[in-house]
């Protein structure tokens, strides 16, 4: 499944907005620009204070204690910055029942205009031209701080001003020297990896998506790999390999199942943690097709990693609806659609449990890529320091009725 024509642009997304958009990127120069965005946001600390600090709001949506959130709104009629933020983002988003989209959109502005960054961040990014973003700017004052001027600019250069992309290259100079794990990738994206190959295995190894499919393209454009070069030497030991293979085979080749000497290396990298083996499994049982297995690993997948496989998840549940559309298997797919983005905003019609739950998948997932982004590379021993709180690369378990060897 893929967004619709019309869908949010991915440089709508922000902490907290990000709880209405889905999080989706390509290789193109665009996405990787808006990759290295991502990590600047991502990069945030909250200092300002506030009723509830970050860590409790989000452990609070986390585990669906909305009400206990409620206090935000009186913080926001004091004009506390952050409770107005968040508290916009909860009403606009339906959470308490109304869907005051006016209402975020005022405390957005109030609460850009008092100087805090994430609300700054949304309001730029939801320019609909150069002219407005300027006049935006006018507004609210002039970019400030890396996550400001990166918003700033990639803003720029979706609108094809001229010097943007030079701009934000530079800003992503900057940030690589903190060594931190998107900005690397992105640099990598945007120089190449054809005298950096250290470095792009150590992205593959830290679990990103995205550097599994530059280690492809590595072998073929700069080794002259054939694919079936790539393929034995996968399956001859090559563990991120294998791995690439495993997250990439299929939008590569369009062969709907894994082969099968392939698919136990798929299933042990899963089990080290890594979320685009899951993904692929996932893929590999719908199109087997058992059903039950590609369910049991998207619901897996959603535990760990929240939207990771969001795509694939909705299309396993849409062949279960389809086959016996039951009230919760339809509750299920209008679940996943929403949170892939491939579901009208239809939140006004929605059960407020199920509004909830996609609210706090999306935010989720935006703090995962934040905690992720903290892994830190280590340049004596050529690989990353997974972060504390990052999900990935953590060992996992995987019920031995879905391995293939049982």
């Amino acid at each position: 499944m893929r967004p619709p024509a019309g869908a949010p642009h991915p440089f709508a997304l922000s902490l907290s907005t990000i709880a209405s958009y889905p999080f989706a990127l390509s290789l193109s120069k665009g996405a990787a620009l808006c990759l290295g965005f991502l990590l600047l946001l991502l990069t945030i600390n909250v200092a300002v204070a506030q009723p509830l600090d970050e860590a409790a709001i989000r452990q609070r949506i986390y585990t669906g204690r909305f009400d206990e959130l409620k206090v935000l709104e009186a913080a926001s009629a004091q004009g506390d910055p952050v409770a107005m933020h968040w508290w916009g983002s909860l009403v606009g988003n339906c959470i308490y029942g109304a869907c005051e989209r006016e209402t975020e959109k005022a405390l957005t502005r109030k609460s850009a205009s008092a100087g805090y960054s994430q609300a700054r961040v949304a309001i730029l990014r939801n320019a609909g031209s150069a002219q407005e973003l300027e006049a935006l700017v006018g507004e609210i004052g002039p970019p400030r701080g890396a996550l400001e001027q990166s918003a700033y600019v990639l803003m720029l250069a979706t609108y094809n001003v001229p010097g943007a992309v030079e701009q934000f290259a530079a800003l992503n100079r900057n940030a690589v020297a903190e060594g931190t794990l998107f900005p690397l990738l992105t640099k990598i994206s945007l120089e190449g990896s054809k005298n950096q190959e250290p470095l792009l295995r150590a992205l593959a190894e830290a679990g990103t998506d995205k550097a599994l499919q530059l280690l492809i393209r590595h072998q073929v454009l700069y080794k002259g790999m054939e694919g079936e070069q790539v393929m034995a030497q996968a399956l001859g030991g090559d563990r991120l390999l294998a791995l690439a293979q495993c997250g990439t085979l299929r939008t590569r080749t369009n062969k709907p199942t894994l082969p099968a000497k392939l698919l136990p290396l798929c299933e042990q990298a899963a089990q080290e943690g890594y979320p685009a083996a899951l993904d692929a499994l996932i893929a590999h049982h719908l199109a087997a097709p058992n059903l039950v297995a590609a369910r049991y690993y998207a619901d897996l997948c959603e535990r760990l990693y929240a939207a990771h496989c969001a795509e694939n998840a909705a299309d396993v549940y849409q062949a279960l609806a389809m086959g016996s559309p039951t009230p919760d298997l339809v509750l299920q797919l209008d679940y996943w659609n929403a949170v892939a983005g491939v579901a009208a905003d239809a939140n006004a019609q929605r059960p407020t449990r199920l509004v909830r739950r996609i609210y706090a998948t999306r935010v989720r997932n935006a703090f995962m890529l934040r905690d992720c982004n903290a892994s830190r590379y280590d340049v004596q021993k050529q690989s990353f320091e997974i972060a504390a709180d990052c999900p990935w690369r953590k060992q996992v378990a995987i019920a031995p009725q879905y391995l293939s060897g049982r």
